[in-house]
């Protein structure tokens, strides 16, 4: 998230794309409504049903699930083609002038570099054109063939008014209406914000259709700005937490990466990462990211982490391919996994395709399940009846159920979807037998670390090195792991321009990132929340809310990361010559000395704007990137694919004689791909979305809930309900390849049918938060129904379109 929620009600513009915020984030949708009332504010919503954030918005628009690039990619075409772009900061924050490599190509819906037998890029021809200065070349005149501004319009000339009719089922005038509604905020004066979810997440095209909206704010100038932004709206109180502190397989903390296989060489992976500037006086700060990493090492292995030994660089795992979710039961099925450790999880309703999971769960020799609930995970063993009919008998695997406190049980810090670390005081014991995470995993790693030291082992010194610096070592308190991943000095600290001036003293807590150093000298568990406890105190806690600048800023009200900046790249917000393109919504400027304002600058602080430094500081070339140069597998630029069940069985937008249908990179395993459904057996496309009234599988175990939402239903047109042969509260059974659920029919007028390239096609809407736990009515796993295929980049699930059969049950 580039902005935060309070400052969504700085927009001009609202487009809800990809998500449903008035009713899975009601509280932030708050927002939202603040924008409307008192800032006039329109609200675009465009979304394959009609929801409840529809139903308040000044315009919306259908879609066909899955089709979002198509969408947009007609949304960048008719800005540049009507030349309704913010020509300053496009000119001056982006890649537009780049040129790319002469090998670089796009044919067929194939970019260059395929390996179709691997169903893999080699990404070398996807890169700039560079001079012998090592800087890229660029074309100020936009004229040359192969600059990035000339590729994107001759990427997006197919994707026409016309087409995105053909492929989304929505309206041209439609369309064409929501198009210059957006572009009334490409001048200085006006800002969209863009506010999206799973419904942009869980497809195999998900992190492209994200890119998409990011390029479409960035020719809008809405990106570092008050009011604009891409926010990402987290279903979770903590999966912003969870990211952030390195829990996806191939991350470490702060989004540092783990080294590959063949990355053995500690130098070459710290210079891997370091990116050098590739255009003159560009800030790139990851050249700062050996000070990261050594910080970290520091903070796990304290005294056994040393420059002889690469900072403990050794005791990490070298990755020779992802360890996602959907690899681990991939493995699980063929026997190579028997150990499972599940925190605070449930995979069996939260991973796609329930039969392959239930059966990679029924091999294992034991199972171990964290969790305050019984979860469908946690008993996938018992026989239900239909909506888990196991063979528990045939089932060997022993699970062990470790109850765990809840948030409310005890101290620590959420970080919610604005990156805002919020620390929350317990609030009652937990009952019975209930222990915190962080206490379990301590006991644990404790009687781990006793086994090694007795009996040794093939590689020990990772775990009887790790350091364990706490007061209490099998209940290390939240307060403690909270100050090391804030970071602290380890030796004294002295100013490099005064060697004999001590800047911060042996054993003090770090003020930002900035201090940190590659030398083993300080440490940090989390670079990008270092300065959230400082020696003043957990900046967390801090619970202010005025706001001297009325736009929303409350830098006092807990801490944003990093360094308490509420919006990024907030150096965008200000003209080539550092004055706020919006005076009235002022976020920083340059006041002839150094940069200040209402917002920690994105930027160096007693950096000239005359001396022509990007804003975009994290990137090489101090700018935004249109071409996603070597970043994601599918391509450069975004690229509609089909998602890999499709109402066709063809891409309109490269042909019905095309071979190229769904991502070419994604990842299918071999099995997978006869569990895909075509669409003269199942001709209806489904979607998965969330209730308000329900928190995932939680809330089923609270009594108000379940009698709020008490019974599994389908949303389901009036069209296809008269089709079917059913009415409202008769029930349905809907069957994929995979299996089927059955379900209360719910019929609308919230659900319309979609005209596809001349073809008629039904859609339905199934929630997902019933299981057989839980006090609501036992009902199916939604993902009984969805199939084992993933994003290509983050190998997310594609739950929200897949094809399905619709019966009268």
């Amino acid at each position: 998230m580039t902005n935060h929620w309070v400052d969504i009600k700085n927009a001009d513009v609202v487009l809800i794309m990809g998500g449903n915020a008035a009713e899975a984030h009601p509280c932030g949708f708050k927002w939202v409504t603040e924008a409307k009332a008192h800032n006039k504010a329109r609200l675009i919503v465009v979304d394959p049903r009609f929801t409840r954030s529809a139903s308040v918005a000044d315009y919306y628009v259908q879609i066909r699930t899955g089709t979002d690039i198509v969408f947009l990619g007609g949304v960048i075409r008719w800005l540049l083609e009507n030349d309704k772009i913010q020509h300053e900061y496009v000119k001056n924050y982006t890649d537009m002038s780049f040129i790319v490599r002469e090998d670089y190509q796009f044919k067929d819906g194939i970019f260059s570099g395929y390996d179709a037998e691997k169903r893999h890029y080699l990404k070398e021809s996807w890169d700039w054109e560079t001079g012998a200065d090592g800087f890229v070349k660029t074309d100020p005149t936009l004229t040359h063939p192969r600059c990035v501004y000339n590729l994107l319009k001759a990427h997006y000339a197919r994707y026409t008014p016309e087409m995105v009719e053909r492929v989304c089922g929505t309206p041209q005038d439609r369309f064409l209406k929501v198009c210059e509604m957006m572009a009334s905020t490409a001048t200085p004066d006006r800002a969209m914000t863009i506010m999206y979810a799973l419904g942009w997440t869980q497809h195999s095209i998900g992190s492209q259709m994200i890119r998409t909206g990011a390029m479409v704010q960035l020719l809008l100038g809405n990106i570092g700005i008050a009011g604009g932004g891409m926010n990402a709206l987290r279903g979770h109180s903590n999966i912003q937490g969870l990211t952030d502190l390195g829990l996806m397989t191939n991350l470490l903390p702060g989004y540092l990466t783990l080294p590959s296989d063949p990355e053995v060489d500690y130098d070459k992976y710290i210079e891997a990462r370091s990116f050098k500037p590739l255009r003159p006086n560009q800030l790139s700060y990851w050249q700062n990211y050996g000070k990261f990493h050594v910080s970290l090492m520091k903070a796990w292995w304290g005294p056994a982490a040393t420059k002889d030994n690469n900072w403990a660089f050794d005791y990490l795992p070298k990755l020779d391919k992802a360890y996602d979710m959907l690899q681990v039961f991939e493995m699980m099925n063929a026997g190579r996994i028997n150990g499972y450790i599940l925190q605070g999880f449930n995979p069996l309703a939260a991973a796609p395709n329930k039969a392959k999971l239930l059966k990679g769960l029924s091999q294992l020799k034991f199972m171990v399940v964290m969790d305050p609930l019984a979860t469908e995970t946690s008993e996938f063993w018992r026989n239900v009846g239909e909506s888990n009919n196991v063979d528990s008998k045939s089932i060997q695997t022993e699970v062990f159920r470790l109850p765990t406190t809840c948030f409310a049980e005890e101290n620590g810090a959420l970080v919610n979807s604005s990156r805002w670390l919020q620390w929350h005081w317990q609030g009652a014991d937990p009952p019975g037998e209930a222990r915190s995470d962080i206490e379990i995993m301590s006991a644990l790693w404790l009687r781990i670390r006793a086994m090694y030291q007795k009996d040794g082992g093939k590689y020990p010194d990772p775990i009887v090195n790790l350091w364990w610096p706490y007061a209490v070592p099998h209940s290390p308190s939240p307060e403690e792991l909270a100050k090391e991943y804030s970071g602290k000095a380890l030796t004294d600290l002295v100013d490099p321009k005064d060697p004999a001036k001590v800047v911060r003293k042996a054993g003090e807590q770090l003020n930002s990132f900035g201090e940190l150093q590659a030398d083993g000298s300080t440490m940090s568990g989390c670079w990008i929340y270092c300065g959230s406890w400082t020696q003043a105190g957990n900046q967390m806690a801090k619970r202010d809310n005025s706001d001297p600048t009325g736009i929303g800023q409350h830098l006092n009200w807990s801490w944003a990361w990093p360094a308490n900046r509420r919006v990024l790249y907030n150096r965008a917000s200000c003209d080539v010559n550092g004055k706020p393109f919006n005076p009235a919504r002022k976020l920083i400027a340059w006041n002839g000395k150094s940069w200040t304002g209402f917002d920690t600058p994105d930027f160096k602080l007693d950096e000239d704007p005359a001396n022509g430094m990007g804003p975009f500081i994290m990137q090489a070339e101090g700018v935004a990137r249109f071409f996603a140069r070597q970043n994601m597998v599918e391509g450069p630029f975004p690229e509609h694919y089909e998602p890999f069940e499709n109402p066709l069985g063809y891409n309109p937008l490269n042909g019905k004689d095309s071979k190229v249908i769904s991502n070419p990179a994604a990842r299918v395993f071999k099995d997978d791909w006869a569990q895909f459904g075509k669409p003269d057996a199942y001709p209806v496309i489904a979607t998965t979305y969330r209730l308000t009234e329900h928190f995932h599988y939680w809330t089923k175990h609270a009594r108000i809930n379940a009698i709020l939402q008490p019974e599994q239903f389908v949303e389901i047109g009036e069209e296809l309900a008269k089709q079917v042969g059913v009415k409202a509260g008769d029930r349905v059974k809907v069957t994929s390849t995979r299996g089927y659920i059955r379900a209360v029919a719910l019929v609308t007028k919230r659900i319309k049918p979609f005209r596809i390239d001349g073809k008629t096609v039904h859609m339905v809407g199934i929630p997902l938060h019933w299981g057989f736990t839980g006090l609501t009515k036992p009902g199916f796993l939604v993902n009984t129904l969805t199939p084992f295929v993933g994003d290509g980049n983050t190998q997310t699930p594609e739950f929200k379109s897949f094809m399905v059969k619709v019966e009268r049950a």
